[in-house]
């Protein structure tokens, strides 16, 4: 039940029907909080209305639930970037091998999604 409100939600996304998007989301998410492809369209969607900061509460449950999520990833990247919350640098030594002498600019944004935490 829950993949076809979260079906629902992408169609009327498609169909630029954002608030009937929304609350087909909202459905999804209802039946099963822990659903990362819902809390991701939600996310996706709050991007595209503006609503960065939406977006990333979202975006983050969706990674909280799947951290293998590119997409969402991707998608906090571009709502942080919105936000102008990129400034701050994301420490990746451990995790991906990056020197930590690297400037801010040679990251990709997707390594900075948790920046705003800090």
């Amino acid at each position: 039940m829950v993949t076809a409100w979260v079906a629902l939600g992408q169609a009327l996304k498609a169909a630029q029907r954002s608030e009937e998007a929304e609350r087909a989301y909202g459905q999804a998410i209802r039946l099963d909080h822990t659903n990362a492809l819902a809390r991701m369209g939600l996310g996706e969607l709050m991007l595209a209305l503006g609503r960065p900061e939406d977006a990333i509460r979202e975006l983050d449950l969706a990674l909280r639930c799947n951290p293998v999520l590119i997409a969402a990833s991707m998608g906090m990247g571009h709502a942080l970037t919105m936000m102008g919350a990129m400034k701050r640098r994301f420490s990746v030594t451990s995790r991906c091998g990056i020197p930590s002498k690297l400037p801010e600019a040679s990251l990709p944004p997707v390594l900075y999604w948790r920046a705003w935490e800090n």
